[in-house]
């Protein structure tokens, strides 16, 4: 049976509801791994201008991959990853339009609680919110008139999730998304096979879900 998603709805969880735990955590992997580079682009932009943390957000969502690979933790490895993402996000160099960074570091940090607490599908559903809110932030933000900052048109908010759910950045996520799951669902263990395109595919060339990257 096809998975059909939509935008700003939560019909998701009960098709992650369903999955064995461990399926679970590899579809929250990949959702991470198409949030990266939100973050990755902010901390590449703080760094010129004399942060020098470290990129704990990759180490993080690595940290899960060898996870489900087999690597063993414990909950307790996992609530420590949790409060390092948790107390070290620079927000300090943090700003406006969007804060697509801060939302990724909150659903890295959801994941590894959910690899922590696997019966809370409630870290799940706060990662789907955010790729929601972050999308719907973005793509408003590109409407904007560039020479006043503000809205060319005044929209309701239902016209805006309307045209947020229309945008090919938001249908290709709940694309990949719906796809992921069926994967997982159509699969009886996580082989080494299936967690490799999980993540290589949601790596998508080094663009986040925004479709936003580097270069």
């Amino acid at each position: 049976m096809n998975i059909n998603l939509k935008f700003k709805e939560l019909d998701i969880v009960r098709h992650i509801s369903s999955l064995p735990k461990l399926h679970a955590t590899a579809f929250a992997a990949s959702c991470c791994e198409r949030a990266y580079p939100n973050i990755s682009i902010f901390l590449a932009g703080i760094k010129a201008n004399g942060w020098v943390g470290e990129d704990i957000w990759r180490v993080s969502i690595d940290k899960i991959w060898d996870y489900l690979g087999g690597q063993k933790f414990t909950s307790d490895d996992f609530d420590k990853i949790a409060d390092e993402l948790r107390l070290n996000y620079p927000s300090e160099y943090d700003c406006e339009p969007f804060t697509a960074s801060d939302r990724c570091s909150t659903l890295i940090e959801s994941a590894i609680n959910f690899c922590g607490n696997p019966d809370n599908i409630e870290f799940v559903v706060t990662i789907v919110e955010q790729i929601h809110e972050s999308l719907f932030e973005y793509i408003d933000f590109l409407t904007l008139d560039s020479s006043t900052n503000k809205d060319v048109v005044d929209l309701s908010i239902d016209q805006l999730i309307e045209m947020v759910s229309l945008h090919p950045i938001t249908i290709k996520e709940i694309e990949k998304q719906a796809n992921d799951l069926q994967k997982l669902q159509e699969a009886t263990i996580l082989t080494p096979e299936l967690l490799q395109w999980l993540r290589t595919s949601s790596e998508n060339g080094g663009q986040s879900f925004l479709g936003l990257n580097l270069s």
